[in-house]
């Protein structure tokens, strides 16, 4: 399935998001093998399920000279992550769950996983990140006994983080004022048609540059022609004299720009703006807080 391959490719990514500081994932760095694969299982997502579990089985977690390397433990989670994507949700938790039970043996080695797995599935600027990835850490985590009540309070914070507006599930409606005057909902605004929704703040530099990108795709331009799809542009903090200030941050005539408060209620996230959704005409949620190259990816795969 490709497994070396995966790992090495995205631990390049890794390296780009890593930086100077980090520690380096290196191909020097001892890789554990492979379980054996027993007879028969040819089924893709199988085979990932049962890598996933049995991953971990060479590893003793109580060596501590391996599993308090960052740099061994970091190679082979990007490792562990490169499979999570091609096995089943079942499979994510029950391997997640065997790595987090083996490693319970010594707090510090399971706190550097924890630590990792926030660092590559979580972290805004990751090119990793992928909170369904995370999703199990962070049940296995909590369900564990390994952390003490004041050190479930982080966990337990991202889980709800991350368990708010989940790809797959409706997403959470709200009152917004468009620019003419007039107030709606935003299911009220997507009825029907799907929708590119963006959270942005009209003083970002990120969001100048995400609108212009995205304004300029061809695929996304010829959708809104067609009538495929709306753009729906939203100021969520609550200050109407920022939004009325368009001096950075230029919506373009054929998006909806729009004013909400979400500033007191805990509807959505925005970790680093601006925040991208897209969602189907029920206003269910088919990707969330991705970046713009995935959105522009998941157009051109969806209306092909």
């Amino acid at each position: 399935m490709g497994y070396r391959l995966l790992g090495i490719a995205l631990t390049l990514a890794a390296m780009a998001f890593c930086g100077a500081e980090a520690h380096a994932v290196s191909d020097s760095v001892e890789e554990l093998a492979l379980p054996a694969m027993p007879g028969g299982m040819s089924d893709p997502v199988e085979r990932a399920d049962y890598i996933l579990e049995h991953f971990w089985d060479s590893m003793d977690f109580s060596d501590t000279v391996r599993s308090h390397d960052r740099a061994f433990m970091e190679q082979n989670l990007v490792n562990f992550f490169s499979v999570m994507p091609h096995a089943s949700d079942e499979g994510r938790h029950a391997g997640v769950k065997a790595l987090l039970d083996g490693a319970s043996v010594d707090r510090t080695s399971y706190n550097l996983i924890l630590e990792l797995a926030e660092h590559y599935l979580y972290e805004p600027g990751s090119p990793m990140r992928d909170e369904e990835m995370f999703i199990p850490f962070l049940n296995s985590a909590l369900e564990s006994s390994v952390l003490s009540e004041s050190e479930r309070i982080r966990p337990a914070y991202m889980l709800e983080e991350a368990m708010r507006n989940r790809v797959g599930t409706m997403s959470a409606d709200f009152s917004m004022r468009l620019r003419d005057g007039s107030e709606t909902g935003m299911h009220e605004f997507v009825a029907g048609k799907p929708a590119l929704l963006m959270f942005y703040d009209p003083d970002c530099d990120h969001c100048a540059e995400t609108v212009a990108e995205l304004s300029s795709d061809s695929v996304l331009r010829g959708l809104i022609g067609e009538g495929k799809i709306n753009v729906l542009a939203v100021y969520p903090y609550g200050e109407e004299d920022v939004w009325a200030d368009r001096s950075m941050v230029v919506i373009p005539d054929n998006w909806t720009d729009a004013f909400a408060d979400l500033s007191e209620v805990d509807l959505y996230s925005f970790p680093v703006m601006p925040v991208l959704y897209m969602l189907d005409g029920d206003g269910k949620v088919l990707i969330k807080d991705a970046p713009s190259d995935a959105v522009k990816s998941f157009l051109r795969n969806f209306y092909r």
